[in-house]
């Protein structure tokens, strides 16, 4: 965080930039899920992204790039259970195809690209409710538990104690960072995300 003309602004480094020992930087190919599959977001009257009620982009198709062209499937499948509890953690009703991406570190080779865009949007009532992506047959976010999650990484042919170590070492994480004040959390998000959280482990 830095503070620039009076306002607060986050700086992220880009993830699809490298740099190299001389101080050249090199370009890494991105592509979102929609453009992996072939996906015109624009279709179905631009809800093209969503696998609810247009048919878009799941989890299960992420996962099937991912064990066909990573270099380490089980660990990228691993990466794709901790969004999928990161999204729920969050109530983040908007992870669609376009906000999750794929890097290609060299041609032949994929993987999965850290997130972005992730909003929780379970503290807008306005913002869309159903998911997304659905998880384990669930739609609403609120309603998926630990073993949607579980049952979610199951349908990528994923072993389901691993999934499910993976899916509690990430909230279990997430309500660390939140006691230790990355988030506030006596914030709207900090108590939102801590209850999710505890709700999930219960």
């Amino acid at each position: 965080m830095v503070e620039l003309g009076g306002y607060s602004c986050l700086i992220v480094s880009r993830f699809d930039r490298e740099v190299d020992a001389e101080g050249g930087v090199r370009r890494v190919h991105q592509e979102d899920l929609c453009q992996a599959l072939g996906i015109d977001p624009s279709g179905a009257r631009g809800r093209a992204k969503y696998e609810q009620g247009a048919a878009g982009p799941s989890f299960k198709q992420a996962a099937e790039l991912l064990d066909a062209y990573a270099a380490d499937p089980l660990a990228e499948l691993d990466r794709l259970v901790a969004v999928v509890a990161y999204t729920v953690a969050i109530g983040n009703a908007d992870a669609h195809g376009k906000n999750l991406a794929l890097l290609h570190p060299d041609p032949e080779r994929v993987s999965l690209a850290p997130l972005y865009d992730t909003v929780p949007t379970a503290l807008w009532p306005r913002l869309r409710s159903d998911a997304a992506m659905a998880v384990g047959g669930q739609v609403a976010p609120a309603d998926v538990g630990l073993e949607d999650i579980v049952r979610e990484a199951r349908r990528w042919s994923h072993p389901a104690d691993r999934a499910r170590r993976v899916a509690v070492e990430t909230l279990e994480g997430i309500a660390a960072a939140v006691e230790d004040g990355v988030v506030p959390a006596d914030g709207r998000v900090g108590q939102m995300v801590a209850g999710r959280c505890r709700a999930l482990l219960a």
